[in-house]
């Protein structure tokens, strides 16, 4: 019997090889070059697109230059300008976003309507919109309207049509209106400051300009941001007054039923702390409203008159000279003058007038009551040399340092100039001229007990210390003069300067008009309102006044002092200082003072107040 064949074991059949086994390395092997292959082809395309990539960006051709320039474009990010405000952080100058309207011409779908529908739907001629697109024909960009109202950019939301857009922009606002126009100023459209302190300011108010650059597809939406050309912008200053709005409010409506009551040209009031100098309102009239700088109308009314027009102060200058030579001991208070009854001859022969007779006055009467003669006769116990110490002292013949753009510094001339009437026409206001801030920064000094300050218009910052002024006159000097500038108030008979609620000091000033080539012709000079004759120039205007008051009040511890200047005033409505200036400084001294929470005092104190500074 033949024996079976051996049985192989299972694992010797597996570690045996097959045909399949050969055929599978093959193909793992084929598999792995051809991947090689690939990793190869791929990698070398990879480095072609990176070269061709940098070739693209380092030195493209022409078209395709031009083709990524239509597509690539950058921005401005336009900052907010600083914003104005009053000493309580009121606005007076903002900023805020608005929208300015386009045309695309290219994306306008139907040209059909197009300018009738913007035109009837936004409120613009739609005749000058199809001029508009018929001149430029190959711009993307037509603007309509620089800036949008309200209503305009809910309409245009609901409109909905192709080729009319919107983008925002940064724009001026005005919440107060007209108040402190003049002051303000204004910006152009770019947000320039033009006028005011816009102008004055505006380095520190400006914001400063970022930029970006960004893709766009081919209908102009944007798709990438280029971190790489990206600048952030800053934002401007913003910039704290002295003003205060109520106080400015109070100014500009009574100076403005002033002016049209006496049918004047213009006026101006200024209101001052006179302890740290700082302006509480400048009013003027006619009024400026920022918003409409564009309309030629507005033109004449945008000038800041307190610093940029000039004037013969007229009796309001006595103060200072009176000041000036009460401190040099020229004169006493308790010695008296005689006053000719009304005419004096002077050596020189000029004729000298007083407003009334008087016979004798003292050195306080002589400023109560406004002696031309008194004065004279006082100034000529000094030198000319003397008498100009005294007026340059007061800060004038100088700018009066007020940070506001345009300052004239008025006419006061060297001694060397002066004529045989100047030591009796300086002492009553003429032969000099001076802007309305430096009037009321000399009588400032009176108030603040003879210390001269500049004024200014910013308030000092927590931690700053009040302004160190200059001494000109003692303190005594400086309430004698206020005393007698009370007494005038309060012994006036009409009463138009009094006040039941605080003892008002001050003092009026009647100027006539110089003629200048603008007005009239030149022509023999024939004196002011004293009737004393001006030797600096070509005469007045015949019956036109300057018609002044400035004042301050309570008396030993001023809180405030105003000057209210009425321009080109006349005898048929009204001329005399007291009477057309005087009852406006009155009531804007009693609302600011009331508002300002400064008690009234009792009327009963005040004779014992005059009676005391006198002594």
């Amino acid at each position: 019997m033949t024996a079976p064949p051996p049985t192989r074991r299972r694992a010797d059949w597996a570690s045996a090889p097959t045909a399949t086994d050969a055929g599978e390395a093959r193909a793992a092997k084929h598999s792995l070059w051809v991947g090689r292959v690939l990793i190869i082809l791929v990698s070398a395309t990879l480095l072609l697109l990176l070269g061709r990539v940098y070739q693209l960006q380092s030195q493209p051709h022409q078209r395709i230059a031009e083709l990524r320039e239509s597509q690539s474009a950058s921005a401005a990010l336009t900052g907010r300008r600083g914003a104005l405000t009053d000493r309580r952080g009121r606005p007076l100058a903002t900023t805020r976003t608005a929208y300015r309207l386009f045309i695309d011409p290219h994306q306008i779908t139907r040209f059909a309507g197009f300018s009738e529908t913007v035109g009837y739907e936004l409120g613009y001629n739609p005749a000058e919109i199809e001029l508009a697109i018929y001149r430029n024909p190959d711009s993307r960009y037509i603007v309509i309207d620089h800036r949008l109202t309200d209503e305009q950019a809910a309409r245009f939301a609901e409109l909905n049509l192709p080729g009319l857009y919107t983008e925002p922009v940064v724009v001026r606002d005005y919440p107060q209106g007209p108040l402190a126009g003049q002051l303000i100023g204004f910006v152009g459209r770019d947000g320039t400051g033009l006028d005011g302190l816009e102008r004055h300011h505006n380095q520190d108010l400006a914001a400063q300009p970022g930029r970006y650059t960004f893709l766009r597809d081919h209908r102009a939406r944007r798709m990438w941001l280029d971190p790489n050309r990206y600048t952030p912008h800053t934002d401007g200053q913003n910039i704290r007054l002295s003003l205060d709005i109520r106080i400015q409010a109070i100014a500009e409506q009574k100076l403005a039923e002033t002016v049209d009551k006496h049918a004047a040209a213009s006026g101006q009031i200024v209101v001052m702390d006179p302890a740290t100098g700082e302006v509480l309102a400048l009013a003027h009239y006619p009024p400026f409203d920022p918003a409409t700088f564009q309309d030629p109308e507005t033109e004449a009314a945008r000038r800041l008159r307190v610093v940029t027009d000039v004037f013969e102060p007229g009796s309001t200058f006595k103060t200072f000279v009176w000041a000036g030579l009460t401190e040099m001991n020229a004169a006493d208070p308790s010695e008296t003058f005689d006053c000719e009854n009304g005419l004096w001859v002077m050596p020189n022969r000029r004729r000298l007038r007083d407003a009334k007779e008087f016979d004798l006055l003292s050195w306080s009467q002589v400023l109560q009551h406004s002696s031309n003669i008194g004065m004279a006769k006082a100034a000529a116990r000094v030198s000319q040399d003397d008498l100009h110490r005294i007026i340059a002292a007061f800060g004038f013949g100088q700018p009066s340092g007020v940070d506001l753009p345009g300052e004239v510094t008025g006419t006061f001339r060297p001694v060397a100039d002066w004529s045989s009437y100047s030591m009796g026409s300086l002492p009553m206001g003429q032969e000099i001229s001076v802007n309305a801030m430096q009037l009321m920064r000399a009588f400032a000094a009176i108030a603040n007990h003879g210390t001269l300050l500049t004024p200014t218009l910013h308030p000092p910052g927590p931690g700053q210390a009040s302004p160190l002024g200059q001494r000109i006159v003692s303190s005594r000097t400086a309430a004698l003069a206020r005393a007698a500038l009370r007494a005038a108030v309060a012994e006036d008979k009409q009463k138009r300067v009094e006040s039941d609620l605080y003892p008002i000091f001050g003092k009026s000033g009647t100027a006539q008009l110089p003629k200048t080539k603008d007005n009239s012709p030149p022509e023999e000079n024939t004196g002011g309102t004293s009737g004393a004759t001006s030797g600096g120039g070509g005469g007045y205007v015949d019956g036109v006044y300057v018609s002044s008051f400035v004042g301050g009040a309570p008396l030993d511890q001023p809180r405030l002092v105003v000057g209210c200047f009425i321009h080109e005033t006349r005898k048929p409505t009204g001329h005399y200082g007291s009477t057309v200036a005087g009852p406006a400084v009155k009531h804007v001294l009693e609302q600011s003072l009331l508002y300002l929470g400064v008690p009234p005092l009792p009327s009963a104190t005040d004779t014992d107040r005059v009676a005391t500074a006198t002594e």
